[in-house]
This record gives structure tokens, C-alpha cells and sequence, in this order.
């Protein structure tokens, strides 16, 4: 089986670390790259295709919307995960336009993210089928 691409951004080091480490040891059908901000990730898209863009909202040179309606110009299909600690309601008008794929509340556990890059990915047996076409996963 081909390993899927995912391409995580986010400014912060350890959430990056994070992410790329539960990747590998715990999600071995994904290969993880990182990339610290929306600048730098364009550039990785320019040079390889990902089939998943895990993105952080809140970040210093664009937003994770700016980002995605970006990625949408050169990778059309690829899935597009938005993560914030914001609440999802200051931008859920935004989201729904840019057809983002799915969304992650920080802070968020690996089962939470594992399910939401599934969905993103096709695989809506992930969750329940009352799910919204716009996932909200969310730990209380």
C-alpha cells in the first residue's frame, strides 16, 4: 500500500514535532513532512504533490483560509484539515466557501486527529453518519 502525503504547517516547533512523531509511530500509512509557515509550505507544494494539508488557522504570515485558497491553485484535490484553538464559529462562513475538509479544536487528542484525516481522506466510515460534511472535532 502507497503511503499517503501529508503536508502539516504550523508556527509553533513542538506542535510540529508533535504531529510528524504520531505520524510516524502511530499512523505508518502517512508520511508526514512539516513546514513552519504558509510561505515555506507553498514552496513544498511547488516541488512535491501531498494528498492532505493539515493546517493550523492562526499563523504569522497568512492565515491557514489564505493557505488553502493558495493550495486549492496548485493542488486542486487535495484535502485540506484546518486546526485552530479559536472557536470554529468566528470563521465558519470562510470555511465552508474554501470547501476545507475538515477541522481540529486545539487541543486535540490522536484519535480526534486520526479520524479527521480519514474523513478528509474518503473514509466516512471514521464517523457517525449524522456528521456534517464539515467536521467538527472538538475535546471537552
Amino acid at each position: 500500500m502507497q503511503q499517503r502525503r501529508v503536508l502539516i504547517v504550523d508556527d509553533t516547533t513542538p506542535v510540529r514535532v508533535l504531529l510528524k512523531h504520531t505520524f510516524k509511530q502511530l499512523m505508518p500509512n502517512y508520511h508526514a513532512v512539516v513546514s513552519p509557515n504558509a510561505t515555506k509550505a507553498l514552496a513544498e507544494l511547488q516541488q512535491q504533490p501531498f494528498d492532505l494539508i493539515l493546517t493550523d488557522y492562526d499563523m504569522p504570515d497568512m492565515d491557514g483560509l489564505e493557505l488553502a485558497k493558495k493550495v486549492r491553485q496548485i493542488l486542486p484535490d487535495a484535502r485540506i484539515v484546518l486546526m485552530s484553538a479559536s472557536d470554529f464559529c468566528r470563521f465558519c462562513d470562510d470555511v465552508e466557501k474554501m470547501n476545507i475538509d475538515g477541522y481540529l479544536k486545539k487541543p486535540f487528542n490522536v484519535d480526534q486527529l486520526f479520524k479527521s484525516v480519514e474523513y478528509a481522506l474518503g473514509n466516512h466510515d471514521s464517523f457517525p453518519p449524522y456528521m456534517p460534511q464539515l467536521t467538527t472535532v472538538q475535546t471537552n
